[in-house]
């Protein structure tokens, strides 16, 4: 089946439509226009579940925050906080905030306020991820397992926006998706079940190559979403998505940095509940830590509140 993609290109400047918060006017008056998706690329984010957004970071900028990551990473001193790993540094602005403003920026916000129809909250995530390589999951799953389902029926999107610091190719490095599923059942749950029968029938299932992740590793809609370094890759909360797996080795380690963003009412908020009960110690720090300041006045900055 042929693969169809949406990008926006920056380089194709628009003019800037109202969103809610301020815009940093210096940045306004050196680009002299901001530009913003348009109305065909929040349709198309709407009935495929994804949106690549091209060339959205200065290459330049995110070569400079991979090397602070890489430099936090070959030290030890992330190990000093808990719940990091090799794998994982969670609190990543108490250790680098000098990241903060290359990453957040006036133009990732205008996508975000833009997908969520203006009324967008930032629950910030503060993890960098590397080398790290999950199957096929939907992230309201764990939503789901918690006894919470407003949304299910739900009329906006929850979003997850990726921000990858190499391409995605043979080596891995980026995201498959099955373009469309965000608006299909979660039939991953039974996988998560305790019951003993319920188990004997998953890896009965698996054996015979039948799961339900060997069907989304089989559906024709599944797509390794071809994102670059400087791209923003965008997915709503209940799409069906995976690590897109490294075909062959690569010299390049794995580096992503994954947000959550909402509508501020009653839904984000039971969302960002949920947050704070994951049980994953990657995730405890919702409930143990506090927000560096920097994280604060970035957002403020930004004219977007921020849930924690």
């Amino acid at each position: 089946m042929a693969k169809k993609w949406v990008f926006l290109n920056l380089d194709q400047k628009k003019l800037p439509r109202q969103r809610h918060g301020p815009i940093d006017r210096h940045i306004l008056e050196k680009q002299k226009l901001l530009p913003m998706i348009n109305e065909n690329d929040v349709q198309f984010f709407r009935e495929n579940g994804y949106l690549i957004v091209r060339d959205l970071f200065p290459i330049q900028d995110l070569l400079a925050a991979r090397k602070q990551l890489e430099l936090l990473f070959s030290t030890d001193t992330y190990l000093h906080a808990p719940h990091n790993s090799p794998n994982i540094i969670n609190d990543l602005y108490h250790f680098a905030p000098e990241v903060l403003p290359l990453i957040f920026t006036d133009a990732y916000i205008a996508v975000i306020c833009d997908l969520l129809e203006g009324s967008a909250a930032w629950i910030p995530e503060c993890a960098v991820h590397r080398e790290r390589f999950f199957g096929w999951h939907k992230d309201s799953s764990g939503v789901e397992r918690a006894g919470m389902d407003s949304h299910k029926t739900y009329a906006y999107p929850m979003l997850t926006a990726a921000v990858y610091f190499q391409d995605n190719g043979l080596g891995g490095g980026g995201l498959s998706v099955v373009a469309g599923s965000h608006r299909s059942p979660d039939k991953t749950l039974y996988y998560y079940s305790k019951s003993h029968l319920r188990r004997i029938r998953n890896k009965l299932l698996k054996w015979l190559g039948k799961s339900e992740f060997h069907r989304l590793e089989r559906d024709p809609r599944k797509e390794d979403l071809p994102s670059r370094l400087g791209d923003l890759v965008v997915f709503d909360i209940r799409l069906s998505h995976k690590a897109t797996f490294p075909q062959q080795k690569s010299s390049i380690e794995k580096l992503a940095i994954f947000n959550a963003f909402v509508r501020n009412d009653a839904v984000g908020q039971e969302f960002l509940a949920y947050q704070k009960r994951r049980p994953e110690p990657f995730y405890q720090y919702f409930s143990q830590s506090t927000l560096p300041e920097c994280v604060y006045q970035r957002a403020q900055q930004l004219g977007i509140p921020v849930l924690f």
